[in-house]
C-alpha cells in the first residue's frame, strides 16, 4: 500500500469523531461540574485539559491495534523471500489514531516546551516512517507501549481538579482528613504507580527496540541497508526519544521526593505545635 493512501478514510473518521467526543465531554463537565468547568476556563486550562482527555481515550482505544500490529509484525520476520513493506489493518489504525493525537495536541500542550519536542519528533518519526518505509515491528511496538500515557493522563487531570479546590487541612477537633487532603494522597500513590509503570513499559520498549537494532537477529527490521543520512536520521530521534522517556522519570521522582519532603516538614510543624499547647 502506498504511504500517500495511509487509512484515509480513517483519518477523517477520527478527526471528525475527536471534535464531537470533545464537545460531549465538555458539555457534561459543565452539567456534572460547573465549578470545574469554569475553573478551567478561567485559568485558560480547559484546551490542554480536554487535550488531555482525548488522548486518554485514544490510547486506551488504539493500544489493541498497535499491540496486533506488532504481533503480526512480529510474526511476520524470517519470512522467505521477505514480504514487501506493507501496513496491515491494524497497523494503519494505530498509526493514524497516533497522527490525529500528537497533531491535535500540538497547540493545546504548547504550555509544557518538552511535549511540544516531545510531539513535533514524534511527528517526524511518524513521517518518515511512513514515507521512507522504516521497517514495521520497531515502529509499532513503541507505538504499543505508548499505552504507558495513560495513567499520566489522568494524573495531569487529577491534579487539575485538585488545585481547583480549596485545600483545606484536617479538622483540628476530628481530625478527619478533608476531601482535597485525601486527592493528594491519592495524587502522590499514583504519582509513584505512574513513574514506576512508565519506567518498566517505556524501558522495555527501548530495551527491545536495541535489541532488535543491535542484535542483527532479523536483518529485515534494521536500517543498515539505507543511506547514511536515513540511519543517522533514525537513531537521533530515538535518542532523543529515549531522553524524553528518561526526563519524564526524572521530572515524576522529583514529584515524589517534593511531596515527601512537604509532608515530613508538616509532620514537624504539627509535632512542634502540639508541643507549644502542651506545654502552655
Amino acid at each position: 500500500m502506498d504511504a500517500q493512501q495511509i487509512n484515509a478514510n480513517t483519518l477523517i473518521l477520527l478527526s471528525t469523531v475527536y471534535y464531537f467526543v470533545e464537545r460531549v465531554l465538555r458539555y457534561a463537565l459543565r452539567r456534572w461540574d460547573p465549578r470545574f468547568s469554569n475553573f478551567l476556563h478561567q485559568t485558560r486550562k480547559d484546551a490542554c485539559f480536554f487535550g488531555i482527555s482525548m488522548g486518554l481515550l485514544i490510547s486506551l482505544l488504539s493500544t489493541p491495534s498497535c499491540a496486533r500490529g506488532a504481533w503480526n509484525a512480529w510474526s511476520a520476520l524470517g519470512a522467505s523471500p521477505p514480504a514487501p513493506w506493507s501496513l496491515d489493518e491494524d497497523v494503519q489504525t494505530c498509526v493514524t489514531a497516533r497522527a490525529v493525537l500528537w497533531i491535535s495536541e500540538l497547540n493545546r500542550l504548547d504550555m509544557y516546551t518538552l511535549y511540544v519536542v516531545h510531539h513535533a519528533g514524534a511527528l517526524l518519526s511518524l513521517l518518515s516512517f511512513l514515507y521512507l518505509q522504516w521497517p514495521v515491528l520497531p515502529v509499532i511496538a513503541v507505538f504499543a507501549t505508548l499505552v504507558s500515557e495513560i495513567p499520566g493522563d489522568f494524573l495531569w487531570m487529577l491534579s487539575a481538579y485538585i488545585e481547583s479546590l480549596d485545600a483545606d487541612a484536617p479538622s483540628p477537633t476530628t481530625g478527619t482528613a478533608t476531601l482535597p487532603t485525601q486527592l493528594h494522597t491519592l495524587k502522590h500513590r499514583l504519582t509513584v504507580f505512574n513513574a514506576l509503570q512508565y519506567a518498566l513499559v517505556r524501558g522495555a520498549g527501548i530495551l527491545f527496540l536495541l535489541w532488535l537494532i543491535l542484535s542483527n537477529a532479523f536483518p529485515e527490521v534494521t536500517l543498515r541497508t539505507r543511506s547514511a543520512a536515513v540511519q543517522l536520521e533514525a537513531y537521533s530521534l530515538g535518542i532523543l526519544y529515549t531522553a524524553f522517556c528518561a526526563a519524564y522519570v526524572v521530572r515524576q521522582y522529583r514529584s515524589i521526593q517534593g511531596h515527601r519532603r512537604a509532608a515530613a516538614f508538616a509532620r514537624r510543624s504539627h509535632s512542634v505545635l502540639y508541643s507549644e499547647k502542651f506545654v502552655q
